[in-house]
């Protein structure tokens, strides 16, 4: 799936060239297999029913997932993954002139970076470590949903020794209400000979994070993060879909250079995938100069206001 763009200008290319050289079937042929090589790779899987199971713990936070009266009001959300090796500033001072109410940064969980996000939206600021930590912020507060504490974390497949988990949490943003947010932090690869089993670790992660959000409850439910494939990739999307979500329609965010050139960005890695509540008005891509990827940045709208 990563290498479909170059795999497909490169058939095109050929296919263009035999036909110059008017060798029209090798030509034909040459476009009939690329035809079906897309179809194959964009074939939907198998039908089956979610048979992962989650955690029992899980379905006590299932009440807290419904809002006791639906909100009109649009939410914003950003989500990025960034390279903490790099400066984040700049950017980050163009997310927050955005005006946010939620932002998702997967990568670093610096707190002179929190605190930074934690006052331009005046609200709280949750840090997550391990892995290279993930840092989130609203414009609001993290509900405690009748317990003492405001975030759960659900192992995923990992290597032994490292960090995956998808993170449940309920962020409460002003004048909207809370709302049940998922962020996803699958298993990273090993080099290239751990590419298949990182592949199998890849769909099995999906397929938590899908049981997870049809048991919480999927109508309002969002869920983002680095999925480090894209969203039209079947094996990977179909748990998601399957569990009452859609993928939301960013533009490709990765990769925007490589080792310093710059290139045209061709996938969108970080996802965000939402519930039938709501309603994606509006996605977009915010500058980020020097990283290999772009912040994405989504409005959404409850469904409900939409159907008014």
């Amino acid at each position: 799936m990563l290498a479909e763009p170059l795999v497909l200008g490169a058939g095109l290319y050929i296919a263009g060239a035999l036909a110059l050289h008017r060798r029209w079937r090798m030509s034909v042929s040459a476009m009939i297999a690329l035809g079906t090589g897309a179809m194959a790779l964009h074939f939907p899987v198998d039908r089956a029913p979610l048979r992962t199971h989650v955690p029992d713990w899980v379905r006590t936070l299932r009440g807290c997932a419904i809002l006791p009266q639906a909100s009109e009001t649009p939410v914003r959300l950003v989500t990025w993954t960034v390279d903490d090796s790099l400066p984040l500033e700049a950017t980050l001072a163009q997310i927050i002139a955005q005006r946010p109410d939620l932002v998702v940064l997967q990568g670093t969980d610096d707190r002179k970076i929190g605190t930074a996000l934690g006052d331009a939206l005046q609200g709280e600021v949750k840090f997550f470590p391990g892995g290279e930590g993930i840092t989130a912020a609203v414009r609001g507060s993290f509900q405690y949903c009748g317990g003492t504490t405001d975030h759960w974390s659900i192992d995923l497949p990992a290597r032994s020794g490292h960090v995956a988990e998808a993170i449940v949490t309920f962020p409460h943003i002003e004048h909207v209400g809370a709302l049940p947010l998922v962020i996803a932090r699958p298993d990273q690869h090993d080099g290239i000979m751990d590419l298949n089993r990182w592949a199998q670790r890849l769909v099995q992660s999906s397929n938590v994070v899908g049981a997870a959000a049809q048991t919480i409850g999927p109508r309002r439910m969002l869920v983002v993060g680095d999925f480090h494939v894209p969203s039209r990739a079947q094996p990977m999307a179909y748990p998601l879909r399957r569990a009452g979500l859609r993928a939301v329609s960013t533009p490709p965010n990765w990769p925007t250079n490589l080792a310093g050139v710059p290139l045209l960005p061709v996938h969108a890695l970080d996802q965000m995938w939402a519930g039938r509540g709501w309603h994606a008005q509006r996605a977009r891509v915010i500058e980020a100069a020097g990283h290999s990827r772009q912040p994405i940045l989504v409005d959404l709208t409850p469904a409900d206001a939409n159907s008014r």
